[in-house]
């Protein structure tokens, strides 16, 4: 998994609610990816800024798997609350991939 983050390292978030009209929330990279290797878990951490404001991406991968869980922190992601599927790129030129958020119930 490090390989591919290490990619990731040049490129700017960019992540949009799959049905605003609105400019993407745009988010510069600042410092260096955090890479977590630890038995059957990879995490991968990376502070971003928007107009002053530090925001959090979080990558985690368990097991040999191709799916990984995203988590993001920040200011410039409350317009993303609203349950509204989402798309998400990490470059201009990719293909977006459209994500539906978690709507269960918790008991």
């Amino acid at each position: 998994m490090r390989r591919p983050l290490f990619a990731l390292s040049a490129l700017a978030f960019v992540a949009t609610p799959a049905l605003a009209k609105d400019a993407p929330v745009v988010l510069a990279p600042q410092g260096e990816w955090e890479i977590i290797a630890d038995g059957d878990t990879c995490t991968a951490a990376r502070l971003f800024a928007k107009d002053g404001q530090v925001h959090l991406l979080k990558l985690e991968q368990y097991a040999p798997s191709t799916a990984v869980g995203l988590s993001a922190f920040g200011p410039a992601f409350r317009a993303f609350i609203n349950l509204q599927p989402t798309e998400l790129r990490f470059r201009e030129d990719q293909k977006p991939h459209k994500a539906s958020p978690f709507t269960g119930v918790l008991p």
